[in-house]
């Protein structure tokens, strides 16, 4: 598996996960993401391996590749909304909850377009 191209490891991770196989899956967005070459490359692996993770209940992996997502997607707001709820309802943090949501607020109103 280690000699195929990143994007063939992504659509195979994700073929696995379709079908329900979340131990192939994450083995092979491990192997994708060992792969990866470019940000957006990572960005997407981590994307569907938070989500796999966040159906296992594995709040605490999941938060770790949200935290990750925060770095390689600046202009996005759905990792630090993850994170504030991950915050809020696991960790009972509310302090981080409430920097995780105000972060999502600025890089919000910073992605608004005034016309």
């Amino acid at each position: 598996m280690n000699n195929l191209p990143c994007d063939d490891l992504i659509s195979l991770a994700r073929w696995y996960d379709g079908l329900g196989k979340s131990e192939q899956a994450e083995v092979t967005y491990a192997a994708a993401l060992s792969a990866a070459r470019h940000g957006r490359d990572k960005a997407t692996i981590l994307e569907c391996l938070a989500a796999l993770l966040k159906r296992q209940e594995r709040w605490h992996d999941a938060a770790a590749c949200w935290q990750t997502l925060t770095e390689l997607l600046p202009t996005s707001t759905d990792p630090r909304i993850e994170l504030a709820k991950y915050h809020e309802w696991h960790n009972r943090d509310f302090e981080q909850a409430r920097a995780w949501t105000h972060d999502a607020i600025r890089v919000a109103n910073t992605n608004v377009v005034a016309y």
